[in-house]
């Protein structure tokens, strides 16, 4: 896992990077995002979780395996993304949401997204 930070006007915004080498199965993809939320409970530190993973067909696998976790008000906390696209355009919306079928970057709109507090949801 790697970290970067985000400065967003008065805040900073922590990213954490999931690199995926398809060697988890479902259940410890699942694990690992319950203990992000935990996190997120129990500190109310604003954060993301970008999981990189080698093609299109893992993001997809990821997306299944994640969906059941993640619950819908908290989509935008998660983000999953193949290398090939992560590569070409990692600040572009390029990032898959669970429950949504829309694309998303990984720096937040802050003016469109409620604020900070509206950032994940």
């Amino acid at each position: 896992m790697r970290f970067a930070f985000l400065e967003l006007t008065e805040s900073i915004f922590l990213v954490l990077f999931e690199a995926d080498n398809d060697s988890e199965p479902d259940w410890q993809i699942r694990d690992k995002i319950l203990r992000y939320l935990k996190y997120y409970d129990q500190s109310g530190k604003l954060f993301r979780v970008l999981f990189v993973a080698a093609n299109s067909e893992r993001v997809r696998e990821l997306l299944r395996a994640a969906r059941s976790s993640i619950p819908e008000e908290m989509h935008r906390m998660f983000l999953f993304a193949s290398r090939q696209d992560f590569g070409a355009n990692s600040l572009g919306e390029i990032c898959s949401l669970c429950h949504s079928d829309k694309r998303a970057s990984l720096i937040p709109h802050y003016a469109d997204s409620g604020g900070v507090t509206g950032l994940l949801r």
